[in-house]
């Protein structure tokens, strides 16, 4: 139940951060991911009639399209686009329910173990240019809580894809976090070496 919530909860201070700024450095493809994840597993949910899935999936599902939308919002400033995210969400939903039931589950644990990896990507490359972004550490450090709750959870169990898709997701999202902490010394660095030394 924690990490549902915490996973939940994780889209809001990178929400935040970036609609108080701009999505400089911050993965669409990712943030799609989490929406298609949720989306899928919602659908999942359905099929076997969990409404623990049913609602912590569908709760995620809007949380993280809301940040998808204020990214394309703070991008592209095009109504038209945001307003595209509601059918494409629908869409993905139809398609996942339509397929036999291990279809979806299989799509849902690929989708999850993936999900982290175009954000790691991004953060490598601001990194090696030295760009400063606004990826939000307490957004990550959430996610990265909750998939080591949800591992603890598989562990128990054993529940091997469980295990598999959390080993692989914390890997990149702990990815993310050291590229970002390195670019922020980076920039510290960057900003000290201007000031030079103080007299």
């Amino acid at each position: 139940f924690v990490a549902a919530i915490l996973l939940l909860t994780a889209s809001a201070p990178q929400l935040i951060t970036v609609a108080r700024g701009d999505a400089r450095g911050v993965s669409l493809t990712t943030w799609w991911l989490f929406v298609a994840s949720d989306t899928v597993w919602l659908m999942f949910g359905i099929k076997v009639g969990s409404p623990s899935l049913i609602f912590g999936n569908f709760a995620g599902t809007l949380a993280y399209a809301a940040l998808v939308c204020v990214i394309i919002w703070k991008r592209r400033r095009s109504v038209a686009l945001v307003v595209l995210v509601a059918p494409a969400i629908l869409a993905l939903a139809g398609l996942a329910y339509a397929v036999p039931k291990p279809v979806t589950g299989a799509a849902g644990v690929v989708i999850g173990a993936t999900l982290a990896v175009p954000q790691l990507l991004t953060s490598i490359s601001n990194w090696r240019r030295r760009q400063v972004t606004n990826v939000s550490l307490g957004t990550w450090a959430m996610v990265l809580t909750g998939q080591g709750l949800w591992l603890v959870y598989g562990i128990a169990l054993g529940e091997p894809a469980v295990i598999t898709v959390m080993v692989l997701s914390m890997s990149a999202g702990t990815g993310v976090v050291v590229f970002q902490q390195l670019t922020k010394r980076q920039a510290r660095n960057q900003a000290s070496a201007v000031a030079g030394p103080v007299a």
